[in-house]
Protein backbone atom coordinates (compact mmCIF):
# COMPACT_ATOMS: atom_id res chain seq x y z
CA UNK A 1 0.00 0.00 0.00
CA UNK A 2 1.41 3.44 -0.88
CA UNK A 3 0.26 6.70 -0.32
CA UNK A 4 -0.84 7.43 -3.98
CA UNK A 5 -3.60 4.38 -3.45
CA UNK A 6 -5.11 6.02 -0.05
CA UNK A 7 -5.08 9.23 -1.93
CA UNK A 8 -7.29 7.65 -4.68
CA UNK A 9 -9.42 6.32 -2.18
CA UNK A 10 -10.26 9.38 -0.30
CA UNK A 11 -10.76 11.01 -3.19
CA UNK A 12 -13.39 8.26 -4.56
CA UNK A 13 -15.21 7.99 -0.90
CA UNK A 14 -15.99 11.87 -0.80
CA UNK A 15 -16.53 12.68 -4.13
CA UNK A 16 -18.71 9.73 -4.47
CA UNK A 17 -17.54 9.30 -8.29
CA UNK A 18 -14.69 8.14 -10.11
CA UNK A 19 -14.63 11.01 -12.50
CA UNK A 20 -14.59 13.48 -9.89
CA UNK A 21 -12.04 11.95 -8.02
CA UNK A 22 -9.86 11.45 -10.99
CA UNK A 23 -10.24 15.29 -11.84
CA UNK A 24 -9.76 16.48 -8.06
CA UNK A 25 -6.34 13.99 -8.43
CA UNK A 26 -4.99 15.25 -11.73
CA UNK A 27 -5.29 11.32 -12.72
CA UNK A 28 -7.03 9.64 -16.04
CA UNK A 29 -9.84 7.94 -14.67
CA UNK A 30 -8.68 4.64 -15.70
CA UNK A 31 -5.45 4.97 -13.45
CA UNK A 32 -7.61 5.74 -10.59
CA UNK A 33 -9.63 2.45 -11.09
CA UNK A 34 -6.27 0.89 -11.44
CA UNK A 35 -5.13 2.34 -8.05
CA UNK A 36 -8.26 1.69 -6.58
CA UNK A 37 -8.55 -2.08 -7.60
CA UNK A 38 -4.51 -2.63 -6.70
CA UNK A 39 -5.34 -1.71 -3.02
CA UNK A 40 -8.66 -3.89 -2.74
CA UNK A 41 -6.16 -6.74 -3.88
CA UNK A 42 -3.55 -5.98 -1.53
CA UNK A 43 -6.25 -6.12 1.38
CA UNK A 44 -8.44 -8.31 0.16
CA UNK A 45 -11.77 -6.56 0.45
CA UNK A 46 -14.15 -4.48 -1.35
CA UNK A 47 -14.19 -0.92 -0.42
CA UNK A 48 -16.46 0.24 -3.24
CA UNK A 49 -19.92 -1.06 -4.45
CA UNK A 50 -20.22 0.34 -7.93
CA UNK A 51 -23.52 0.72 -10.32
CA UNK A 52 -23.81 2.88 -13.26
CA UNK A 53 -25.32 5.79 -11.13
CA UNK A 54 -23.15 6.20 -8.28
CA UNK A 55 -20.23 4.75 -5.83
CA UNK A 56 -21.44 4.18 -2.69
CA UNK A 57 -18.81 2.49 0.25
CA UNK A 58 -18.86 -0.85 1.63
CA UNK A 59 -18.58 -1.74 5.41
CA UNK A 60 -14.83 -2.35 5.00
CA UNK A 61 -14.73 0.96 2.85
CA UNK A 62 -16.65 3.22 5.54
CA UNK A 63 -14.49 1.30 8.09
CA UNK A 64 -11.23 2.51 6.77
CA UNK A 65 -12.12 6.34 5.35
CA UNK A 66 -11.33 8.18 8.80
CA UNK A 67 -8.39 6.37 9.39
CA UNK A 68 -7.41 6.86 5.55
CA UNK A 69 -7.95 10.35 6.30
CA UNK A 70 -5.57 10.86 9.17
CA UNK A 71 -2.90 8.86 7.52
CA UNK A 72 -2.96 11.78 5.03
CA UNK A 73 -3.62 14.37 7.31
CA UNK A 74 -0.30 13.02 9.04
CA UNK A 75 2.26 12.64 5.75
CA UNK A 76 0.88 16.62 5.19
CA UNK A 77 1.42 17.43 8.64
CA UNK A 78 4.89 16.04 8.75
CA UNK A 79 5.90 17.75 5.21
CA UNK A 80 4.79 20.74 6.29
CA UNK A 81 6.56 20.54 9.70
CA UNK A 82 10.03 19.49 7.66
CA UNK A 83 9.47 22.78 5.56
CA UNK A 84 9.05 25.29 8.03
CA UNK A 85 10.40 23.99 11.41
CA UNK A 86 10.07 27.19 12.92
CA UNK A 87 6.87 27.50 12.51
CA UNK A 88 4.42 30.34 14.72
CA UNK A 89 0.96 29.12 15.76
CA UNK A 90 -1.32 27.65 13.40
CA UNK A 91 -3.63 30.50 11.87
CA UNK A 92 -6.38 29.49 9.58
CA UNK A 93 -9.44 31.72 7.88
CA UNK A 94 -12.66 31.01 8.43
CA UNK A 95 -16.06 31.57 6.34
CA UNK A 96 -19.22 30.78 7.90
CA UNK A 97 -21.49 32.78 5.96
CA UNK A 98 -21.95 35.07 9.59
CA UNK A 99 -21.80 33.91 12.93
CA UNK A 100 -24.98 35.54 13.88
CA UNK A 101 -26.60 32.79 12.42
CA UNK A 102 -27.23 29.11 14.61
CA UNK A 103 -25.05 27.21 12.58
CA UNK A 104 -21.83 29.48 11.94
CA UNK A 105 -21.64 30.54 15.70
CA UNK A 106 -21.59 27.15 16.65
CA UNK A 107 -18.89 26.18 14.15
CA UNK A 108 -16.31 29.05 15.26
CA UNK A 109 -17.42 28.21 18.81
CA UNK A 110 -16.38 24.43 18.54
CA UNK A 111 -13.46 25.05 16.60
CA UNK A 112 -12.16 27.58 18.88
CA UNK A 113 -12.84 25.11 22.19
CA UNK A 114 -12.13 22.15 20.89
CA UNK A 115 -8.83 23.84 19.29
CA UNK A 116 -7.52 26.45 21.30
CA UNK A 117 -3.89 26.27 19.79
CA UNK A 118 -5.38 27.20 16.51
CA UNK A 119 -6.39 31.07 15.73
CA UNK A 120 -9.72 31.29 13.79
CA UNK A 121 -10.11 34.06 12.12
CA UNK A 122 -12.96 34.29 10.93
CA UNK A 123 -14.05 36.75 7.56
CA UNK A 124 -17.19 37.08 5.63
CA UNK A 125 -16.27 37.34 1.97
CA UNK A 126 -19.57 35.35 0.79
CA UNK A 127 -19.66 31.80 -1.31
CA UNK A 128 -18.07 33.74 -5.14
CA UNK A 129 -15.22 35.34 -3.42
CA UNK A 130 -15.11 32.67 -0.62
CA UNK A 131 -14.31 30.33 -3.68
CA UNK A 132 -11.90 31.83 -5.47
CA UNK A 133 -9.92 32.98 -2.06
CA UNK A 134 -9.99 29.29 -0.71
CA UNK A 135 -8.32 28.29 -4.37
CA UNK A 136 -5.59 30.83 -3.99
CA UNK A 137 -4.97 29.76 -0.24
CA UNK A 138 -6.47 32.87 0.93
CA UNK A 139 -9.07 31.02 3.08
CA UNK A 140 -8.74 27.76 4.43
CA UNK A 141 -12.02 26.67 5.25
CA UNK A 142 -15.58 28.00 3.82
CA UNK A 143 -19.40 27.10 4.27
CA UNK A 144 -22.44 27.56 2.74
CA UNK A 145 -24.64 26.66 -0.78
CA UNK A 146 -22.64 25.12 -3.32
CA UNK A 147 -24.59 25.99 -6.78
CA UNK A 148 -21.80 25.36 -8.94
CA UNK A 149 -18.70 23.18 -9.89
CA UNK A 150 -16.54 22.24 -7.38
CA UNK A 151 -14.72 19.12 -7.90
CA UNK A 152 -10.90 20.69 -7.22
CA UNK A 153 -12.18 21.05 -3.46
CA UNK A 154 -13.36 18.77 -0.73
CA UNK A 155 -16.90 19.29 -0.29
CA UNK A 156 -19.08 17.96 2.13
CA UNK A 157 -22.89 18.82 3.54
CA UNK A 158 -22.78 19.46 7.05
CA UNK A 159 -26.38 20.58 7.53
CA UNK A 160 -29.53 20.08 6.02
CA UNK A 161 -31.65 23.53 7.95
CA UNK A 162 -34.96 24.49 7.49
CA UNK A 163 -35.57 27.93 6.33
CA UNK A 164 -37.87 30.56 8.57
CA UNK A 165 -38.76 33.68 8.13
CA UNK A 166 -38.28 36.71 10.38
CA UNK A 167 -40.74 39.63 10.50
CA UNK A 168 -42.05 42.46 12.72
CA UNK A 169 -43.55 41.03 16.34
CA UNK A 170 -46.91 42.57 15.27
CA UNK A 171 -46.58 41.70 11.44
CA UNK A 172 -49.73 40.19 9.89
CA UNK A 173 -47.59 36.57 9.17
CA UNK A 174 -46.36 36.78 13.16
CA UNK A 175 -49.99 35.14 13.96
CA UNK A 176 -49.76 32.07 12.27
CA UNK A 177 -47.83 29.19 13.73
CA UNK A 178 -45.78 28.32 9.99
CA UNK A 179 -46.54 30.47 7.06
CA UNK A 180 -47.12 29.08 3.03
CA UNK A 181 -44.41 30.46 0.76
CA UNK A 182 -47.73 31.47 -1.51
CA UNK A 183 -48.15 34.37 1.16
CA UNK A 184 -44.72 35.78 0.27
CA UNK A 185 -46.50 36.95 -3.00
CA UNK A 186 -47.60 39.88 -0.51
CA UNK A 187 -44.41 41.14 1.30
CA UNK A 188 -41.56 42.37 -0.02
CA UNK A 189 -38.31 40.59 0.80
CA UNK A 190 -35.36 41.67 2.19
CA UNK A 191 -32.34 39.83 0.31
CA UNK A 192 -28.62 40.08 -0.05
CA UNK A 193 -26.77 41.55 -3.31
CA UNK A 194 -26.50 39.43 -5.61
CA UNK A 195 -22.21 40.50 -5.39
CA UNK A 196 -22.40 39.66 -1.90
CA UNK A 197 -24.56 36.42 -1.85
CA UNK A 198 -26.06 35.77 -5.35
CA UNK A 199 -26.37 32.17 -4.72
CA UNK A 200 -29.01 32.83 -1.91
CA UNK A 201 -31.29 35.00 -3.80
CA UNK A 202 -31.51 32.90 -6.31
CA UNK A 203 -31.76 29.99 -3.83
CA UNK A 204 -34.99 32.00 -2.31
CA UNK A 205 -36.00 32.58 -5.82
CA UNK A 206 -36.46 28.97 -6.42
CA UNK A 207 -38.71 27.90 -3.60
CA UNK A 208 -40.18 31.19 -3.89
CA UNK A 209 -41.17 29.94 -7.81
CA UNK A 210 -41.72 26.69 -6.91
CA UNK A 211 -45.36 27.82 -4.95
CA UNK A 212 -46.19 29.98 -7.75
CA UNK A 213 -44.47 33.41 -6.08
CA UNK A 214 -42.64 35.94 -8.08
CA UNK A 215 -40.30 36.94 -5.10
CA UNK A 216 -40.13 40.89 -4.39
CA UNK A 217 -37.29 42.04 -3.18
CA UNK A 218 -37.37 45.12 -0.95
CA UNK A 219 -35.90 48.62 -2.04
CA UNK A 220 -32.51 48.22 0.25
CA UNK A 221 -29.70 46.19 0.97
CA UNK A 222 -28.07 45.19 4.64
CA UNK A 223 -25.22 43.17 5.75
CA UNK A 224 -25.27 40.78 8.76
CA UNK A 225 -28.41 40.08 11.41
CA UNK A 226 -27.78 42.84 13.62
CA UNK A 227 -28.83 45.41 10.49
CA UNK A 228 -31.72 43.21 8.75
CA UNK A 229 -33.40 42.95 12.00
CA UNK A 230 -33.58 46.55 12.41
CA UNK A 231 -35.10 46.91 9.00
CA UNK A 232 -37.60 43.99 9.75
CA UNK A 233 -38.43 45.64 12.94
CA UNK A 234 -39.98 48.20 11.09
CA UNK A 235 -42.86 45.73 9.58
CA UNK A 236 -41.96 47.30 5.81
CA UNK A 237 -39.96 43.91 4.77
CA UNK A 238 -39.53 40.40 5.89
CA UNK A 239 -36.28 38.38 5.31
CA UNK A 240 -35.99 34.25 4.18
CA UNK A 241 -33.22 33.05 6.57
CA UNK A 242 -31.11 30.29 8.36
CA UNK A 243 -31.77 30.39 12.35
CA UNK A 244 -30.33 33.09 14.00
CA UNK A 245 -28.17 32.27 17.06
CA UNK A 246 -30.42 34.91 19.30
CA UNK A 247 -33.51 36.20 18.43
CA UNK A 248 -33.96 40.41 18.42
CA UNK A 249 -35.89 42.30 20.40
CA UNK A 250 -38.87 43.01 17.97
CA UNK A 251 -38.98 40.38 15.88
CA UNK A 252 -39.93 37.03 15.56
CA UNK A 253 -39.32 33.86 13.47
CA UNK A 254 -41.97 31.44 11.72
CA UNK A 255 -41.16 28.05 9.87
CA UNK A 256 -42.58 28.15 6.31
CA UNK A 257 -44.68 25.64 4.82
CA UNK A 258 -43.75 23.95 2.91
CA UNK A 259 -40.07 24.29 4.18
CA UNK A 260 -37.39 25.11 1.99
CA UNK A 261 -34.29 23.27 3.02
CA UNK A 262 -30.42 25.02 3.06
CA UNK A 263 -27.64 22.59 2.86
CA UNK A 264 -25.00 23.76 4.17
CA UNK A 265 -21.47 22.58 2.74
CA UNK A 266 -18.10 22.47 4.10
CA UNK A 267 -14.98 23.30 1.67
CA UNK A 268 -11.51 23.01 2.02
CA UNK A 269 -8.75 22.35 -0.27
CA UNK A 270 -7.20 18.89 -0.99
CA UNK A 271 -4.08 18.82 0.05
CA UNK A 272 -4.63 20.77 3.20
CA UNK A 273 -3.84 18.28 5.98
CA UNK A 274 -3.53 19.87 9.18
CA UNK A 275 -7.48 21.30 8.87
CA UNK A 276 -7.77 17.31 8.90
CA UNK A 277 -8.48 17.49 12.55
CA UNK A 278 -10.72 20.99 12.60
CA UNK A 279 -12.84 19.69 9.89
CA UNK A 280 -13.29 16.43 11.78
CA UNK A 281 -14.54 18.56 14.57
CA UNK A 282 -17.43 20.19 12.47
CA UNK A 283 -18.31 16.80 11.34
CA UNK A 284 -18.84 15.46 15.28
CA UNK A 285 -20.71 18.79 16.10
CA UNK A 286 -22.86 18.24 13.09
CA UNK A 287 -23.65 14.63 13.96
CA UNK A 288 -24.14 15.46 17.52
CA UNK A 289 -26.78 17.76 16.79
CA UNK A 290 -28.23 15.75 14.27
CA UNK A 291 -27.15 18.70 11.29
CA UNK A 292 -27.18 16.06 8.09
CA UNK A 293 -30.62 14.28 9.14
CA UNK A 294 -33.13 15.98 6.25
CA UNK A 295 -35.93 17.54 8.16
Amino acid sequence: MELRHLEAFVAVAETRNFTAAATRLHLAQQSLSRLVAQLERELGVRLFDRTTRVVLLTASGAAMLEPARRALAGVAEAAAAARDPVAGPVEIRVDVSSTGLDTGSRIVEALRRTHPEVLVHEVEVGMGAGLRELREGRLDLLFGLVSGPVEDLLEEVVRHEPIVLGMAADHRLAALAEVPVAELAEEALLLPSEEAAGEWVRFVATFCRQSGVTPRRWRGITHGSSAAADVVAGGDCVVPTCAWRRAPDHVVFRPLAPPPVFAWSMLSRPGAGRLEDLRATVRELAAGRGWVTTP
